[in-house]
């Protein structure tokens, strides 16, 4: 048997029948937030989700790993507003949990910013949605790898 490594950016997005997921990073320079996989140290980055549910669907838990060398702009958890619903934002140790209690059919699209803290060339973890009473409903984006690189 032959195991075959596999690198964060070969990890497809993957939905079901009822939700799909897409993760993009963008970053805040000369007055705009443009989207990149290129930060500097100090930068203030945003974390979108885009996630597209094709029914009503109740008590979703959305869990984003952060890439190494990133650190929250907001450290405490806190419900949050966005795109006509309400969610509950929780930062932890590795990640961002978001829970959402109703979700209407629709496009949603869900951010929260980071600080770049660290140098080095890092992976963006998969975004992974699922329904906490029906885990059939299930999804995550896809992976990538992100750079950190001092100011040139």
């Amino acid at each position: 048997i032959t195991l075959e490594r596999r690198a964060m950016q070969d990890v497809a997005a993957v939905g079901c029948a009822e939700a799909t997921i897409a993760k993009s990073m963008k970053v805040f320079r000369n007055g705009q937030w443009a989207e990149t996989t290129e930060f500097h140290p100090g930068d203030r980055v945003r974390v979108t989700l885009t996630v597209t549910a094709d029914d009503d669907l109740d008590y979703l838990v959305i869990t984003d790993p952060r890439p190494a060398g990133f650190e929250p702009a907001s450290q405490l958890p806190e419900p949050v507003w966005s795109e006509g619903t309400c969610f509950y934002r929780e930062n932890r140790d590795s990640s961002t949990n978001l829970y959402i209690n109703r979700l209407r059919r629709g496009s949603y699209i869900l951010s929260y910013e980071l600080y770049a803290a660290q140098t080095g060339v890092f992976t963006s973890g998969a975004a992974q949605l699922q329904s906490q009473y029906n885990p059939i409903v299930a999804a995550h984006s896809s992976g990538s790898v992100i750079t950190v690189s001092s100011h040139e």
